[in-house]
């Protein structure tokens, strides 16, 4: 894009398309985060009920 002049629809068609990529990237991240610690809790909370019994 130059500057001082609007967009061409291809140039905002290309710019969103990168957006929804990285923001698709960053989702996937998160979600394999919140998995991880999910996992960790479930393993803690495991551990903590298997030393009571």
């Amino acid at each position: 894009m130059l500057a001082n002049t609007e967009p061409t629809d291809e140039e905002l068609h290309l710019v969103m398309r990168e957006a929804r990529d990285v923001a698709r990237q960053r989702k996937q991240a998160s979600d394999a985060w919140m998995l991880d610690q999910l996992n960790l809790a479930v393993r803690e909370a495991q551990e903590r009920i298997g030393s009571h019994v």
